[in-house]
C-alpha cells in the first residue's frame, strides 16, 4: 500500500513542482518559459492553460514594449523640432521651421500651422509644408474660427489632429 501511494502521490506531485518552477521563472521575465504538456489529465489541462496564457501575457508585453519604444521616439522627435524651431529669430522663421521639421521627423506629407488673428474670430494660415502648402499659403487661407472643419474644431479643443487618410 505504502509503495502504491508512494508512487501515486509523486506522479502527482513532481509535475505539480514542475509546473510551479516554470511558472515562477515565468513571473521573474524569462518570457519564453513554457511547460510541458505531457499529460491529458487535469495537471496537463493546467500546464496547457499557462502555456496559452503565457502566450497571451508575452504578446500584450511585447506590444506594450513596442508601444513605449515608440512613443519615447515621437517625444525624442518632438523635443528635437521643439529644440530647432526655437533657435530661429523671428516668428515667422520659427513657424516655418516648425512646419518643416515636423513634416521631415514625422513624415507627414503637409503640415500647416494656424493662428488666430488679432479680433480671435478667424484661423489665419501663417505657414505650411510641401508642395501643397506653398500653393495655400499663396491662397492666403482664412478660417472662421466657429465654422465646423478640422482647423477650427483644433483650434476650439486645443488637440492636435493626425488625418492619416487622403
Amino acid at each position: 500500500t505504502g509503495t502504491v501511494i508512494y508512487f501515486g502521490s509523486t506522479g502527482i506531485v513532481r509535475p505539480l513542482v514542475t509546473l510551479a518552477d516554470t511558472v515562477n521563472k515565468f513571473s521573474r521575465g524569462k518570457w519564453s518559459e513554457r511547460a510541458r504538456v505531457n499529460r491529458r489529465d487535469e495537471i496537463g489541462l493546467l500546464a496547457h492553460s499557462f502555456n496559452s496564457m503565457a502566450d497571451d501575457l508575452s504578446e500584450l508585453y511585447h506590444s506594450l514594449e513596442t508601444a513605449v519604444e515608440n512613443r519615447t521616439n515621437d517625444l525624442r522627435v518632438a523635443s528635437e523640432v521643439a529644440q530647432q524651431a526655437t533657435s530661429s529669430p523671428t516668428l515667422s522663421a520659427t513657424l516655418a521651421r516648425t512646419a518643416e521639421l515636423i513634416a521631415a521627423r514625422f513624415g507627414f506629407y503637409h503640415v500647416a500651422i494656424y493662428l488666430f488673428d488679432e479680433s480671435g474670430q478667424s484661423l489665419v494660415l501663417r505657414e505650411a509644408s510641401g508642395a501643397s502648402g506653398d500653393l495655400v499659403k499663396q491662397r492666403g487661407d482664412r478660417v472662421d474660427a466657429s465654422a465646423n472643419t478640422l482647423i477650427s474644431w483644433v483650434a476650439a479643443h486645443q488637440m492636435p489632429r493626425i488625418i492619416t487618410e487622403p
